[in-house]
């Protein structure tokens, strides 16, 4: 019988179900799932202003400085995020896991790189430059969601040689990874694509951390006797 199997006996082996990791992505994603749509909804709303004077106001207001701090802090917990998964996912299919780890590590910094951007936005002369800023960073994180989209994609893949993991959620990570790369990809090549599948695909993700947060407060049989 292979060790794996072994997840969540409560065992001190390595195949032990890591339940500080689990809590590590579990919560990491919990408070991402806050600070995410701030940042997000701040840019849009930027990205979305007319004429250049209320561009220039909605940049040097404070809310546009929380959106840089929430998405510098969305790129920090990636990190944590991915450590946390290889923690979970290393023993039953470290090679898939290992990818996932540096392919989310790399839309981390990926992401950090581009606040410069909104940075700079802030200090622009006029509301319509900063505004082109704003636009680059958007296009930008849009590219790097692509490889957030891979890391999905193996980490999915990841999931469904775990025996600990529901492969329903594997299954709907698979999708959503999907979902990033089509977007990312038509986006560049497709004038027209307004499709957005991630939107309608990230719900794979919120299971995964459900289930996360679930398994790592869930005490090991020997404790529940």
């Amino acid at each position: 019988m292979r060790a794996n199997l072994h997840y969540g006996e409560g065992m001190s082996s390595p195949s032990a179900f890591p339940r500080s990791a689990a809590l590590a992505a579990g919560f990491g994603l919990l408070f991402m799932s806050a600070l995410g749509p701030f940042g997000l909804f701040t840019v849009e709303a930027v990205r979305a202003a007319d004429p250049p004077e209320i561009v220039r106001e909605l940049v040097s207001a404070p809310r546009f400085i929380w959106a840089i701090a929430a998405f510098f802090s969305v790129a920090v917990l990636d990190v944590v995020v991915a450590l946390g998964l290889y923690g979970v996912f290393r023993h039953p299919a470290p090679a898939l896991t290992r990818l996932a780890l540096w392919l989310r590590v790399a839309y981390a910094v990926a992401l950090a790189l581009l606040l410069v951007y909104l940075g700079r936005a802030r200090g622009a002369s006029d509301g319509a430059a900063a505004q082109a800023l704003v636009d680059t960073f958007s296009r930008g994180w849009l590219l790097a969601l692509g490889v957030f989209g891979l890391h999905l994609v193996a980490l999915g893949a990841a999931g469904l040689r775990a025996p600990v993991l529901p492969q329903a959620i594997a299954w709907l990570l698979v999708l959503a990874g999907l979902g990033y790369i089509v977007d990312a990809l038509c986006t560049q090549f497709v004038p027209s694509y307004a499709l957005n599948l991630a939107a309608y695909l990230f719900f794979g993700e919120i299971v995964l951390m459900v289930w996360l947060i679930f398994r790592g407060l869930r005490p090991p049989p020997a404790m529940r006797q």
